[in-house]
C-alpha cells in the first residue's frame, strides 16, 4: 500500500536562498507522485538526493535509527528547514517506519560497540572486586546479557520431566500429560 501519495514544495520556497534551497533539485523541483512502492532516487554525487530524503523524513517526524532525533539533531536543520517548505499529499497517514543514513548506522554501531566495551570492563572489575563462584557468575551474566545456569534449576527442570511434566523437548508423538 503506498501511504505518502506526493511531494511538492511551497511556491515560496523556490525564493529562498541558502543551502539547501539553492541546490538544483529545489530550485528546479516539479513534485513527485508516488505511483509504486519503490521509489528510486538517481543523480550525481552532490546533486541532494540525501538532502531531499532528509527533509522528507523530517517531514513525516520519522524516527532515526542510531543517531540523535530529527528534530534534533543540529547536522539535519538544512533538512527542517526544506521539510517546513514541503507539501506532503498522504493516501493513509501512518508513523510507522524510520529513517537510517549511513552515518547513522555508523553512530549506532560505534555506540553498540562502545557500550560493549564498558559493560565488558565492568564484568572484569566484579572479579578484581573479590566476587567469586555464582556471585561472580551472576554478576557477569547480568552485564553480558546472559544468564547463568545453577545446579539447582537443572536439577529441578529434570526431576519435573520425570514426575509426568512435559519437557520443552518432547517429541511430536509423545502426548502432553498432567499427574493426576
Amino acid at each position: 500500500m503506498i501511504h505518502l501519495r506526493s511531494i511538492d514544495l511551497k511556491p515560496a520556497a523556490r525564493r529562498l536562498e541558502g543551502f539547501p534551497f539553492e541546490l538544483p533539485v529545489v530550485r528546479k523541483f516539479r513534485g513527485v507522485k508516488f505511483g509504486s512502492p519503490v521509489t528510486f532516487l538517481v543523480g550525481e554525487n552532490g546533486s541532494g538526493k540525501s538532502t531531499v530524503l532528509e527533509a522528507l523524513a523530517a517531514a513525516v517526524g520519522s524516527v532515526v535509527v542510531g543517531g540523535e532525533d530529527v528534530r534534533t539533531d543540529k547536522t539535519l536543520a538544512h533538512a527542517r528547514a526544506l521539510a517546513a517548505q514541503l507539501k506532503l499529499a498522504w493516501a493513509k497517514r501512518t508513523h510507522r517506519g524510520f529513517f537510517l543514513r549511513a552515518e547513522d548506522f555508523f553512530n549506532f554501531t560505534r555506540r553498540v560497540n562502545q557500550t560493549s566495551a564498558e559493560l565488558e570492563g565492568m564484568a572484569g572489575e566484579f572479579e578484581r572486586e573479590g566476587l567469586k563462584g555464582y556471585g561472580l557468575r551472576l554478576a557477569q551474566g547480568v552485564v553480558r546479557g546472559r544468564r547463568p545456569r545453577s545446579r539447582r534449576s537443572a536439577s529441578s527442570r529434570s526431576s519435573r520431566c520425570s514426575r509426568g511434566w512435559p519437557s520443552r523437548t518432547r517429541s511430536s508423538s509423545s502426548p502432553r500429560t498432567r499427574p493426576s
